[in-house]
């Protein structure tokens, strides 16, 4: 656009043009960064360019709020859904450990930081692909940002302390088995 300025005019004055392309959507500057971000999807394809070939430096922001747009250039469909499939393990576990809590608390805490974690991944996500309106919400464990990386950091460590908690209570409610703890028999010792 800023090289030649003439395109607007003409996407402007073609009945063809005006029909096909939506000027305000592709032309706009508040539009401007996540067309650049759908191209950039779209360019990774099924394998992406590989690690370290793609161009996120044309989408703006591309290392806090765009990441995964920049993420799925690079390592492409492949990529994106190994991240999306890591943020629904990571959900899995933490309901697996609000379920498995034996008091209230626990329960609650293990939830709310795990729904936090997963709905904050689901609005980058839809922001990016087009789906939600994007946010400046950034994806966890994996955009540029202290604080963001700080707070997510804080939550996996408060949700691990709390799956640690049940696997130690729950091996203290089975109490102390009468069977040796290997599973070889030494005759020798018998």
């Amino acid at each position: 656009m800023s090289k030649d300025p003439q395109l607007k005019q003409l996407a402007e004055q073609s009945p063809a043009m005006q029909k096909i392309v939506n000027t305000d959507i592709w032309f706009d500057k508040l539009a401007f960064q996540p067309a650049q971000a759908i191209f950039g999807i779209a360019s990774g394809k099924n394998t992406g360019r590989g690690l370290g070939l793609g161009y996120p430096e044309v989408i703006p922001i591309a290392d806090s709020d765009y990441v995964y747009a920049a993420l799925a250039e690079e390592e492409g469909l492949v990529g994106g859904a190994i991240v999306i499939l890591a943020i629904i393990i990571f959900v899995i576990a933490g309901v697996r450990t609000s379920l498995d809590a034996r008091d209230m608390f626990t329960k609650l805490c293990a939830a709310g930081l795990t729904a936090f974690i997963g709905f904050q991944a689901l609005v980058n996500i839809g922001g990016i692909l087009r789906a939600l309106p994007m946010t400046g919400i950034t994806l966890p464990f994996v955009s540029h940002g202290g604080f963001s990386l700080i707070t997510s950091f804080a939550m996996l460590g408060m949700l691990m302390a709390f799956s640690h908690r049940n696997a130690r209570d729950t091996m203290l409610a089975k109490g102390p088995s009468s069977e040796p703890r290997s599973p070889l028999k030494l005759e020798a010792v018998e």
